[in-house]
């Protein structure tokens, strides 16, 4: 055998050999490839939070607590979170509470906010005492209190202030200081009485959502009573913190107060259940159901007065949150019944108390808790989701591809598939916003009302003199297209579609001695009536020898003049502003003292075109030098910027 047949028989063994080992690997069955487990439970930071019930909800959810250090999903504390801190969340994290919530939660924005409100409409807002936040509102509260034929009792609150400390009960606007940061409040002295006790009710409300804006009740509640009984207060009597003050942390420290210790009668302790109280004004044969539909309507007004407010910061804080979920917050509020069942709302708490010190306790806080984490709808998959999302966002971006179509189609589906989950596990929640129609329209006049919101006279003026412009614009194109067909012109049309009716001439002044403020000055450019351009008188020109030259005018383009007003208001409001910010008189200052005072022991660094060194020098010494060589190129005079003045400096 040659080499040639040695090398085609090895060859061949060979590949069979290949081809036999090929048959038997296919017919061995297939190893399973090892999947990622996906993760299948909710991982939640308490590290904040000092309330027991916190674990346990957690617990009976089938959610781990972890520290803050692991990758959470839920951030529970029992503070408010900052903003910074919520810009640093990822896109599947959330918490339980919104920036921004401060607006209602402390008490003299609160005040500010639906006095606000009630300004504009006196009628829906007359659901919160009469309040004045000292020192701004100190002139509103002097005429209010001089205004009051009898003596009327307030309530003195401190801005930022919780559990009942630093209230007190006063008379004489004497008995205050105006100057110190406060809210003054009128007393409700004719409270509803259980028993000869004062009491209020605490009732949790659920922010589940503030864009779009999504709030639900919570139908159990608690009453907690005053442990002295209550007598109208008199100048004797207003320093009876158990008689007029019904806080929890107040009144356990008197003998008097006492603990339900059984649930079947939770009509009996200083906490009481919230149906007790149902329970005693049916008796009294009250309506309990509009009562409560009262209730409702207050709370839901009372966040529809900030919810553009909320809606702007939620989304500046979280951009990346297209459903609107990343945050909630339980909010406790509390309400007072005077005599005439005429609910009240005393103040809203961003972090109501989960403390447990009864049964009632225990019930009550760990159903809100729970109901609230079930109709989050927190899914495990979330992360994942999101991680796609983003992914499929930066494809997008990429490849130079708009999603914002695609999130506009999915956000309706969305929004209907948040619903109905809500709808199957609502719990003891009542969904109080969205409603009825006819109801949401009188909501949604509240919140789109941009008057509320930052309008000042100009801006008013302004708009209504842009409206105006536009009129006049379209009814001098319709003009004129009627003259092109013929036909004669309309009569001018108002934006409702009547006949605009004619303006009286304003009546003249009676005297030219009356002098106007500045605001009426500012009006009366704006509602003066159009007047006709002055004539240019011409200057009699001549010559050298004293002939006159050729007379040649050309006049100029008429001014309207709505045009003429426009210009000078503008110039009024921006004269305005320069004096009010102080721009005029630091440039005045500035050019008046060549060498500012805050900049003459700065030192200054000198630069030469080939080295560079660094001179210590004041800058009242470097001055005197500012003189310049007119025989050195330009390049070579270096530049030291001295804040807004900058100067060369001349040759060493």
């Amino acid at each position: 055998m040659d080499l040639e047949e040695l090398g085609e028989t090895d060859t061949d063994d060979f590949q069979d050999q290949i081809d036999s080992d090929s048959s038997l690997q296919a017919q061995k069955p297939a190893k399973p490839t090892k999947r990622r487990r996906r993760k299948t439970t909710i991982y939640v930071c308490l590290t904040n939070c000092k309330y027991a019930v916190l674990p346990e909800v957690c617990k009976s959810l089938g959610w781990r607590v972890v520290s803050e250090e692991s990758n959470w999903d839920l951030y529970w504390s029992d503070r408010s979170v900052a903003p910074e801190r919520l810009m640093r969340f990822n896109a599947f994290q959330r918490c339980n509470h919104f920036p921004g919530m401060y607006e209602i939660s402390r008490k003299d924005n609160l005040s500010k906010n639906l006095n606000r409100m009630r300004r504009q409409y006196p009628e829906e807002f007359d659901f919160y005492p009469p309040s004045f936040t000292l020192p701004g509102d100190s002139i509103d509260f002097k005429s209010y209190y001089a205004k009051r034929k009898t003596k009327t009792v307030f309530i003195s609150k401190p801005v930022a202030g919780c559990q009942g400390k630093g209230i007190f009960l006063f008379k004489s606007i004497d008995d205050i200081e105006v100057t110190e940061p406060q809210v003054v409040q009128r007393y409700i002295n004719r409270p509803h009485l259980i028993g000869g006790l004062k009491y209020d009710l605490r009732i949790y409300l659920l922010v589940a959502s503030v864009s779009p804006l999504r709030l639900f009740i919570y139908k159990k509640g608690m009453a907690r009573f005053a442990t002295q009984e209550y007598v109208e207060p008199t100048g004797r009597n207003l320093g009876e913190t158990y008689m007029h003050l019904t806080n929890y942390s107040l009144n356990k420290k008197n003998d008097q107060f006492s603990y339900n210790t059984d649930m079947e009668h939770d009509d009996e302790g200083s906490k009481r259940s919230l149906e007790s109280v149902w329970r005693v004004l049916r008796a009294e044969g009250v309506d309990v159901d509009e009562v409560w539909d009262k209730i409702k309507d207050i709370f839901v007004k009372t966040v529809v007065a900030i919810q553009p407010s909320l809606a702007h910061t939620h989304r500046t804080c979280l951009p990346n949150d297209k459903a609107g979920n990343a945050c909630f917050e339980i909010l406790g509020m509390d309400i007072l019944l005077d005599s005439k069942y005429n609910p009240w709302l005393i103040e809203v708490n961003h972090s109501p108390s989960f403390n447990i010190d009864s049964p009632l306790d225990h019930e009550l806080k760990f159903g809100v808790i729970h109901d609230s984490c079930v109709l989050l709808n927190m899914d495990p998959a979330d992360k994942a989701k999101m991680r796609a999302r983003q992914r499929a966002d930066q494809n997008a971006r990429l490849y130079r591809k708009s999603s914002a179509g695609k999130e506009q189609k999915e956000r309706p589906a969305l929004g209907t598939t948040t619903m109905e989950w809500e709808d199957e596990h609502m719990g003891d929640f009542e969904r109080i916003f969205p409603c009825s129609a006819a109801k949401m329209a009188q909501y949604s006049s509240f919140s789109q009302d941009k008057a509320l919101y930052g309008e000042t006279t100009a801006s008013k003026i302004r708009r209504t003199e842009i409206k105006r412009k536009m009129e006049s614009v379209k009814e001098k194109a319709e003009t004129e297209r009627l003259a092109r067909e013929g036909k004669p012109p309309r009569a001018a049309a108002s934006a409702d579609g009547h006949p605009r009716p004619k303006k009286k001439a304003p009546p003249k002044a009676a005297s030219s001695s009356v002098k106007l403020s500045g605001q009426e000055r500012f009006e009366s450019l704006y509602s003066a009536r159009p007047r006709a351009p002055k004539p240019v008188p011409r200057l009699a020109a001549t010559g050298p020898n004293g002939g006159a030259f050729p007379s040649v005018f050309v006049a100029g383009e008429s001014i309207e003049a709505h045009s003429e007003r426009s210009r000078i208001a503008d110039r009024l409001i921006r004269d305005r502003l320069i004096t009010a910010s102080g721009v005029r008189e630091a440039i005045h200052k500035m050019l008046a003292d060549p060498v500012p005072q805050m900049m003459a022991n700065r030192p200054v660094v000198r630069a030469e075109p080939r080295h560079t060194f660094i001179q210590h020098q004041t800058v009242s010494g470097v001055y005197p030098q500012f003189t310049g060589s007119r025989d050195r190129p330009l390049g070579q005079n270096m530049y030291v910027g001295l804040g807004p003045v900058i100067r060369p400096l001349g040759p060493r």
